[in-house]
């Protein structure tokens, strides 16, 4: 993928992954995105 596309991919993972955490699991919403954002780190 190139830069654009893996950046619009992470993002969607970020988004989806948050609303699992807040509201699927009932995760803290500022937790969750820094859960997320380790996950979106890792990925780039």
């Amino acid at each position: 993928l190139n830069f654009f596309g893996a950046r619009i991919v992470t993002m969607v993972i970020e988004m989806v992954g948050v609303g699992i955490f807040v509201d699927g699991l009932n995760f803290n919403e500022m937790g969750s995105k820094i859960v997320i954002q380790f996950v979106v780190l890792i990925l780039n």
